[in-house]
């Protein structure tokens, strides 16, 4: 669920990119249960929620993509 610059500047291999504000149009894009994650880990927040609220269950990546950089050195 990060930005479209964010997301330009590092990602996970694999990741498929959904912002946060289109997330709810995306629904249907989303697995039942998808790892999400964004920069920091406040728009993943937010997302979990609406993704659960729409019968997913989401996994969410405490302290986002900075996190994963860190531990994974991507």
């Amino acid at each position: 669920v990060r930005s479209a610059q964010e997301y330009a500047q590092g990602r996970v291999p694999g990741a498929h990119h959904i912002p946060l504000q289109s997330l709810s149009d995306r629904l249907d894009e989303v697995p039942d249960s998808p790892v999400v994650h964004c920069q920091s880990g406040l728009r993943s927040l937010i997302a979990c929620s609406l993704l659960e609220r729409a019968g997913k269950h989401p996994r969410d990546v405490l302290g986002g993509y900075r996190e994963i950089k860190e531990k994974a050195e991507l």
